[in-house]
């Protein structure tokens, strides 16, 4: 069994530590070898959030299917702090946005005292995460 896949399964019975936060620690130790996983990605692939290790095989066809273009996007990019960013990361970070852009455009349901101009305390300040 993988470390990361030991990793994985660890988390499962460690309170508060779920493979979002592993595959983003280990995603740094290891930027071209370790994935970040979360609800986006998963939803994107269709993989379900409870089996994290079930990504390692659909990201990895999708990085050799794309290989060309990623490294394009890659070539001469640098993290803030100096690194190369990997095809890999490229690679989460286009799919994510394009979650996430999917999931702005929704149309949001509407509750009747946002139509009568009145916002519910607890929506008047919204989290950018």
């Amino acid at each position: 069994m993988s470390l990361v896949l030991k990793a994985l399964v660890a988390c499962e019975s460690t309170p508060d530590i779920k493979a979002v936060k592993v595959t983003k620690i280990l995603h740094r130790k290891r930027p071209a070898l370790v994935p970040i996983f979360d609800s986006r990605v998963a939803a994107f692939y269709g993989v379900s959030r409870n089996k994290p290790w079930d990504f390692w095989p659909v990201i990895q066809k999708e990085v050799l299917q794309h290989a060309d273009w990623l490294h394009h996007l890659t070539r001469d990019t640098l993290t803030p702090d100096g690194r190369p960013v990997t095809e890999l990361r490229v690679l989460d970070i286009v799919v994510w946005e394009h979650v996430k852009s999917i999931e702005f455009a929704r149309p949001q349901s509407v509750e009747p005292r946002q139509i009568r101009g009145r916002t519910p305390a607890s929506n008047t300040h919204r989290s950018a995460a």
